[in-house]
């Protein structure tokens, strides 16, 4: 039953589905993390729905790209867009841990953030052209797969950077739940839906593939280092911007699968 209203939460947090109110309290939170997985599954789902309306009525790989990009902001309410954005602002400042640290919480957005934004929409609707190969025999199957995966590993590769890189403060809303999350558990989830996922892609388009694998370790070494020299740790904020440059940086290597097939 905990694990249930922990989906319940997370559901709430980070997707727009409606869902009933459940207690934070530390039992139902315990699991939150544990089934982030899920919600990038969902939103995978939904690109999924619109890549077969693309299908049905033809329509040509912008509006597809347009849609896409659409439809992950608005199944999530654009929570991981609002970190990238903060992120970028304070990245930006070139200032200490603490500056940055205040900069991640003030609710404004400066320049660099609108610009972090319009580059990493302009860089999705490009490669989300890439990916859709209508005429190619069994092309949406393939896109439908390569989506599904890249969506729920986002948040799998997210689940290893909390697990991997401490908090930066003993205060937030990612230490709420990372506070009650087993560390080991969130590896061993992260790990299994990461090589479910690579297995499926392997499956389907052979060697190239591991390009995923390549993308992902490399990322996450990035991120690690990354947040402890600028941050000092781990935030909410971070762990947004992390689940979108994911997003971006496996639909390239989606690309480079295509071309390499």
């Amino acid at each position: 039953m905990n694990f249930l209203k922990s989906t319940v939460i997370m559901l709430s947090l980070y997707t727009k589905i409606p869902v009933p109110f459940v207690e934070w309290d530390d039992e139902n939170r315990k699991h939150v993390l544990t089934v982030l997985p899920l919600a990038g599954f969902i939103t995978g789902a939904f690109e999924i729905l619109w890549l077969f309306i693309c299908e049905l009525f033809r329509f040509p790989s912008a509006v597809f790209a347009a849609g896409a990009c659409a439809a992950a902001a608005a199944v999530t309410g654009g929570i991981h867009l609002d970190g990238l954005a903060d992120t970028a602002d304070a990245r930006a400042s070139y200032a200490g841990h603490e500056k940055k640290q205040q900069i991640l919480a003030d609710p404004h957005m400066g320049a660099f953030g609108a610009l972090a934004l319009v580059i990493y929409e302009l860089v999705c609707f490009a490669f989300f052209q890439v990916i859709y190969r209508i005429g190619d025999k069994g092309w949406i199957i393939h896109t439908a797969l390569m989506l599904i995966c890249i969506f729920t590993a986002s948040r799998a590769i997210v689940q290893l950077g909390i697990a991997l890189v401490k908090p930066a403060r003993n205060e937030g809303m990612l230490y709420t739940f990372s506070s009650v999350s087993s560390r080991r558990l969130l590896i061993l989830n992260a790990s299994a839906v990461l090589a479910v996922c690579q297995c499926a892609l392997v499956r389907a388009f052979g060697p190239p593939a591991l390009v995923f694998s390549a993308a992902c370790a490399l990322l996450l070494i990035y991120f690690r280092y990354m947040a402890y020299k600028e941050f000092g740790g781990i935030s909410g904020d971070l762990c947004g911007w992390l689940i979108e440059i994911s997003v971006a940086v496996l639909l390239i290597a989606a690309a480079a699968v295509l071309r390499m097939i």
